[in-house]
């Protein structure tokens, strides 16, 4: 390698460069828009200790932990804490509604239970039981379609355990409206709350209007329903809805 001559500017710029330097050596690290400080070229980076790693509902509750730093807070359940769903925050105000999901057909003369896909359409269910000695003012409406025009029908229902119920039900034919009283109920059979002769019922509206009060027990309404006609079908649309709200 060939010696040259050097000027006093070169010189001075070689000095400056510490022994061991590097080119595009980084030389300010920074959290969170501060400085760290360098020590023999080591930076030591410390967590920040507020940056939240999870989240825990109860004491007793397990941790969620962040997915793509997004946590996702689940319904409660009976089991476990977590947030309140506008269902439960339905039942919590005293409120409590069952819609018919699927619509139910009998084309017998003897009572069956009303069903949907997966359970029986009842008044109080798992979750929301109806209390002993409290009073519950309960409202079903719902409309019956059948095969034929000339087919009567009936409802009927069954508690589950010893109970008072008054109050009436209502059928609505045309601009008919025919009313009967719900009487008290002391046993557990099936007891007919309506019922409509053969004639021309397609389209005609039921309405159960009641109080109602278990004397020793949690309690269900079971509801029941048949044709007038043996063979021709009824049909309760799926639109029916059962109202519960207690009063005291």
């Amino acid at each position: 390698m060939a010696n040259y001559l050097m000027t006093s500017a070169e010189q001075a710029k070689l000095e400056a460069i510490e022994t061991g330097a590097e080119v595009n050596v980084i030389e300010v690290v920074k959290q969170n828009g501060s400085a760290l400080s360098i020590t023999d070229k080591s930076v030591n980076v410390v967590a920040d200790a507020n940056v939240i790693e999870g989240i825990k509902l109860s004491d007793s509750g397990s941790v969620l932990t962040p997915t793509e730093k997004i946590v996702t807070i689940p319904n409660a359940t009976t089991s476990a804490d977590g947030l309140m769903s506008s269902e439960d925050k339905t039942k919590l105000e005293g409120k409590h509604y069952k819609m018919l999901t699927a619509d139910f057909s009998n084309n017998a003369t003897t009572y069956q239970q009303i069903a949907m896909e997966t359970d029986y359409w009842e008044v109080g269910e798992d979750g929301f039981f109806l209390k002993p000695n409290e009073v519950y003012n309960v409202r079903i409406i719902g409309k019956v379609v059948s095969a034929a025009n000339e087919t009567g029908f009936a409802i009927g229902f069954k508690s589950s355990s010893s109970a008072s119920i008054v109050g009436s039900a209502k059928v609505i034919v045309d601009s008919t409206v025919t009313e009967t009283a719900i009487l008290s109920i002391s046993d557990i059979s099936i007891k007919t709350v309506i019922e409509v002769s053969a004639g021309d019922t397609d389209g005609a509206i039921f309405i159960l209007d009641f109080l109602v009060k278990f004397t020793s027990a949690d309690g269900v309404i079971s509801l029941y329903a048949k044709t007038g006609v043996m063979g021709s079908a009824i049909t309760i649309k799926s639109d029916a809805a059962i109202i519960i709200e207690k009063t005291s």
